[in-house]
């Protein structure tokens, strides 16, 4: 199929290069000409394992090929995947602005119109919303969102869990058959608006199973339980399962605080209560803060402390710092005038641009951590699992702190050190 490809960030170079790898002739289209010129050269303007790799053998078989979006009023393809951005705006709403123009772009630049596939993350309501303003897209518009995990994007696309769409027309989910006519994965089709919304209630049951256990493991502290072992022993209850059951100081990213409020928004605007939204988002601000909370308590007076912060993206995998836990602790911190070392293995450009001056990154995790009395661990990068510890209590300061905030150490191996360990749900029991 000729598939065309609007806006190529996240989603939608991944979906560029794997519908290349799989024979499909690929166009993909971006207003940015920085970005086109650095992506021809197959250098990816942001982190994502094997897609450099990919889109360089795309573009050297040529069945992927670059244009600024412009006007040229005579396009032609079988379908046009539309993978902008919608950011939150300040309102909590998301906006679908990007999504308009392209709408508007795609009408005004193509000879006959091609099913668009919007993998866009929008509010449910908006594609019939956008059908009763453009006619022409009734039979045309497809929803078919994505959920591809950053860092894991590639495979993800080829081996997905499920595949959602959403038409008006029987045209509509051939379409998006024969797109996926190589794959035995199961498909869900409806309407558009409950295709919509499949991918708010996934997003937001996701971030309540983090906020949950983190509520249990801060509960688990006060009772002297063991969160790791009530994890595991819920987790195993096949109608709740193991993933996203693990403690910590949170999540973020691009899909999770976007999608959470702005479904809560959503509810709000249709005068629908929904109060289990707002205590998922008040939950996982406080798990973000833990360290602080911690460090607050113990010292009563932060100025002048060192502390090192090691991962500054919302995950491992990925260089992703939207709505990053370390990226808002680290504001926390730098508010009370702590001095702040930082180290992370991809993220370290993209998080000089957004954190305040006073903070010192460094390009190996050793010389961050030389020297402050307390280490916070925000990513769960491997790396930081297999640090020499012992080096590293011999380079820190006292009282020569752990705060663990993925719930990922070897706890034993640490506290045998002899340094003081905390981690969220943990048993904590340091020695004197």
């Amino acid at each position: 199929m000729k598939i065309d490809v609007i806006g190529l960030g996240y989603v939608g170079l991944v979906a560029s290069a794997c519908l290349a790898e799989e024979g499909h002739n690929v166009t993909g289209y971006d207003t940015n000409t920085e970005k086109l010129n650095s992506i021809s050269k197959s250098e990816i303007p942001f982190y994502e394992p094997n897609l450099n790799e990919l889109v360089r053998l795309a573009i050297q078989k040529q069945t992927l090929k670059l244009k600024k979006i412009e006007n040229y009023g005579n396009l032609v393809a079988d379908a046009i995947i539309i993978a902008v951005g919608t950011p939150l705006s300040k309102m909590g709403t998301l906006d679908i602005s990007q999504l308009q123009v392209a709408i508007k772009w795609i009408i005004s630049n193509y000879q006959n119109l091609p099913f668009i596939i919007i993998k866009s993350t929008v509010p449910p309501g908006t594609g019939e919303k956008l059908i009763s303003q453009y006619q022409e897209l009734t039979d045309k518009y497809i929803s078919n969102p994505e959920f591809l995990r950053e860092g894991q994007a590639i495979e993800d696309w080829k081996n997905p869990d499920r595949i959602i769409s959403g038409s008006k027309s029987q045209e509509g989910y051939e379409c998006i058959k024969e797109i996926y006519k190589n794959y035995t994965t199961p498909f869900v089709h409806s309407d558009i608006t409950s295709s919509e919304m499949i991918k708010f209630a996934s997003n937001a049951f996701l971030a309540n199973k983090i906020s949950f256990i983190n509520e249990i493991a801060n509960l688990c502290d006060k009772l002297g339980a063991y969160v790791d072992d009530v994890s595991k022993g819920i987790g195993l209850d096949p109608r709740i399962g193991p993933n996203y059951l693990i403690p910590g100081v949170g999540y973020g990213g691009s899909c999770f605080p976007k999608d959470v409020q702005s479904l809560s928004d959503l509810s709000m605007t249709h005068l629908q209560s929904f109060d289990l939204l707002q205590s998922i988002i008040t939950t996982n601000q406080k798990q973000q803060l833990m360290p602080y909370f911690y460090l607050s308590e113990k010292f009563k007076n932060l100025k002048g402390l060192k502390v090192c912060v090691l991962g500054l993206s919302f995950k491992a995998g990925t260089d992703d710092i939207r709505e990053s836990s370390s990226i808002n602790l680290i504001n926390q911190l730098s508010n009370s005038e702590v001095v702040i070392n930082t180290y992370d293995p991809v993220s370290i450009n993209n998080s000089k641009k957004i954190l305040p001056d006073s903070v010192n990154f460094f390009d190996d995790p050793y010389h961050a951590i030389n020297g402050v009395q307390a280490t916070i661990i925000m990513t769960e990068w491997n790396e930081f699992q297999n640090l020499d510890w012992k080096k590293v209590y011999k380079s820190m300061e006292n009282p020569k702190i752990i705060f663990d905030g993925k719930n990922f150490l070897n706890q034993k191996l640490i506290q045998d050190l002899g340094f003081e360990y905390f981690a969220v749900g943990r048993k904590i029991k340091n020695k004197k």
